[in-house]
Parts: C-alpha cells; sequence; structure tokens
C-alpha cells in the first residue's frame, strides 16, 4: 500500500464528513451516551425515537429489520439516509418484493457491550423479527486505544470547551507569575502484543454470545456480521478510498503497532462463535 495522506481525499467527501460533526449528543443512563433523537442535519435525520430515517410504523404492520452498529451502521458518510448500509438493504429487499421495514437503530461509536444493553432495555420493545448487528470496528478500536475490549469510549465533548478555557486560564497565571510553561509530553504507548490481542478479542466473542442469548430467549433471530476490511478484498480502491485507509492503519499503528482491522479478521476467523 502506497504512502499517501488525508490531502487526497477529495473536498467534497471531507464536506461530507465535516457535516456529521453537527450531530449532537447526549448522556444517557446505561448506554454512556447516544445522538440526541429529534433533530436533522444536512445529510439525515435522527426521529424522535433516536434511530436514523423515518418513524417506526405504529402499529407494526409487516416485518421488521433492525439494524444496530457503530458509526458504520448509521451512515457517516452517507449522503441521505436511503445511502446508509441499512438504507440500501430496505432498497434491495423492496426491489425484490420483500415485504419488511428495516429500522436503522445504530449509535455513533457504539460497541457490543452497548448494542447488548440497548437490546435488553429497548430495542426488543420494538418486537423485531430479526436484529442484524454489524460491528467491528468501535469494538477493537476500544482495545488499541483504551486496553478494555469492547469498554465504550465516551465521544462526548459537551465539557472540552469548559476544560480548555481553564487550561487558557491556568497558563495566563503561570505566565503572570513567572513561572515556566513545559507542555506535558505524552509517553509513547506500548504497543500490543499477541496474547494481549487474543485475549481481547476472545472478550468481543463473549459479548457476541451474550447479545445472543438476549435474544434467542426473547424469541427473536440475530444475525452478527462483522466489518469488512477496507483494502484487504478483491475489490480495487480508488485513490480516495486508499488514502483514507491508509490514513486511518498509519493512525492505529502509531498507538497500537498493529494493523487491527487485519487481524480482527484473522481472529474472528478461527472461532465458532
Amino acid at each position: 500500500m502506497t504512502n499517501t495522506t488525508a490531502s487526497h481525499i477529495p473536498q467534497e467527501m471531507k464536506d461530507v464528513l465535516q457535516a456529521y460533526g453537527e450531530l449532537q449528543f447526549e448522556p444517557y443512563p446505561y448506554w454512556m451516551f447516544r445522538v440526541k433523537p429529534n433533530q436533522r442535519f444536512r445529510y439525515g435525520v435522527v426521529n424522535t425515537q433516536g434511530f436514523r430515517g423515518c418513524e417506526p410504523e405504529a402499529p407494526k404492520r409487516r416485518m421488521r429489520l433492525m439494524f444496530v452498529g457503530d458509526s458504520v451502521g448509521f451512515g457517516i458518510g452517507a449522503t441521505s439516509d436511503e445511502t446508509t448500509i441499512p438504507g440500501y438493504l430496505a432498497t434491495l429487499l423492496a426491489q425484490a418484493g420483500v415485504e419488511v421495514e428495516v429500522i436503522n437503530a445504530s449509535q455513533r461509536a457504539h460497541t457490543l457491550t452497548q448494542h447488548w444493553i440497548r437490546t435488553s432495555l429497548e430495542l426488543l420493545h420494538w418486537q423485531p423479527d430479526c436484529l442484524i448487528y454489524f460491528f467491528g470496528y468501535a469494538d477493537y478500536y476500544t482495545l488499541l486505544k483504551g486496553r478494555r475490549p469492547g469498554f465504550p469510549i465516551n465521544i462526548i465533548t459537551e465539557r472540552r470547551p469548559m476544560v480548555d478555557r481553564v487550561a487558557r486560564v491556568w497558563r495566563r497565571v503561570r505566565w503572570r507569575l513567572g513561572i515556566p510553561w513545559e507542555p506535558r509530553r505524552r509517553s509513547p504507548e506500548r504497543p500490543i502484543g499477541d496474547e494481549q490481542f487474543v485475549q481481547g478479542a476472545h472478550a468481543l466473542v463473549h459479548r457476541v454470545r451474550a447479545v445472543h442469548h438476549v435474544v434467542a430467549a426473547a424469541r427473536c433471530r440475530a444475525i452478527f456480521v462483522l466489518q469488512p476490511v477496507p483494502g484487504y478484498g478483491a475489490r480495487r480502491l480508488d485513490p480516495a478510498e486508499r488514502a483514507s485507509v491508509e490514513e486511518e492503519a498509519q493512525r492505529t499503528r502509531r498507538f497500537s503497532g498493529r494493523d487491527y482491522l487485519h487481524d480482527l479478521h484473522a481472529q474472528f476467523g478461527n472461532w465458532q462463535v
């Protein structure tokens, strides 16, 4: 893979991704955080139930599929609700003449742990006939970044401006008192060894089984889909896609020493879930 940078990503795609930064989040019991319900943004809508797209049918009139994922399932980068992965699924099923309602219940940055909690406390309330869990990126990012596989990373940033203001005031005080300012240097993080990586993968397999147990107890069906690895399949990437993949690979290698997407599939390919 060539050494490309994010500068090769088209400006149109940068603008789309920037628009997703306008989404509002809120703290939420048990889940830690969620996308704030009942909001519109440039490329879609989050309905009153917190799902992306139109409101669920009430009462339920046909087969109902719930798509549960992280940012990839939510549709970061999609230019409409219909061009997300659940949106394409709904279109393909409709073209095939299948009467089914597809609900995009994905949440940005949610892990299998949060899917497990949401399934128990909320999602089964909607009487889905099948839940499709689309996972991978967020879960292994927590392992590589936080060393705790599956433990959510809180992405709510409302408190960050206050922290920044306090830091700026503190720097001014130090300057007035004549105290030299020495920025704290982050020590390099240790690469993750194979044994630790395998243990983390095993923990995620356990969470898959836990989610399946909850769904099966409700006499519902579940499908678990591991997110595909861009750059490792038969499909050839265009320059913009290749630049994006390489940028992400370099970023994760810097703090973990691993190419986590490739390792993720290698580990899950050896196990029966």
